[in-house]
Formats: C-alpha cells, structure tokens, sequence
C-alpha cells in the first residue's frame, strides 16, 4: 500500500511542481547512515523493489524510469536503506535515465547495459 502511495506522490509532485517539486518531496526523506541500515540491506532492498514492482505490475500506467526510481528511493529510505538517485543523460541521441544506488553495497537497481551509456548529472 505504502509503494502505491508514493508512487502516487512523485507523480503529483512532478505533475504539479515538475523537478523542483520531485527534489523538496525527497529531500524530506532523510537517507540513514550506513551504520544505522543494519546488516539486512540488501533482503530489504530487495523485499521494497518487489513491492514496488508488483504495483506497477498492476497500475494502468506504467511510470518512467524517474517516476519509479523516486519512489522507490523514498521506500528504501523509509526502510532504513540508505539510497541515491542518480539521473544520468547521454548525447548522441539525446536521452536520460534515473535509477537507483544502495549506499554502501554497490548494490545497483538498473539493468548495467542502460546505466553505462549515461553520464551522471545528478546524484540525490
């Protein structure tokens, strides 16, 4: 339930303020510290993605690769995970993607393909 409601809540805020409403609604979920996260990160990482993931299996519209890297860094950080989201763009063709680091265990939630054409712009 909570993964629909955040889902529900970048795209408001991106609907309704754009990015500058996208960064003040994560800014308000504090990443925790590595030492605070516990040694579970990544059976709660993975157990987040999956909730995640099984809303959007099921929403109607199927959210861009920001919309589902917001929410689900907001899930995480509300899991104790610390998280970034890192948004990256390439060239040539102009393109951008977002996706999702776990701190501290280089744990990446992107396929590895998609990542490495990008240049990152923006770690949050």
């Amino acid at each position: 339930m909570m993964a629909a409601v955040f889902l529900l809540s970048v795209w408001a805020a991106l609907g309704v303020a754009g990015v500058k409403g996208l960064y003040f609604l994560l800014r308000h979920f504090s990443n925790p510290s590595d030492s605070d996260a516990g040694e579970d990160i990544r059976a709660r990482a993975e157990s987040v993605v999956a909730c995640l993931d099984s809303v959007i299996y099921y929403s109607p519209a199927k959210p861009t690769c920001l919309l589902r890297s917001a929410a689900l860094v907001m899930l995480l950080r509300s899991a104790s995970v610390p998280c970034a989201l890192v948004i990256g763009v390439k060239h040539m063709p102009f393109g951008a993607h977002a996706w999702v680091e776990i701190t501290g265990t280089g744990t990446i939630i992107s396929p590895e393909d998609e990542r490495s054409r990008y240049q990152v712009i923006e770690r949050l």
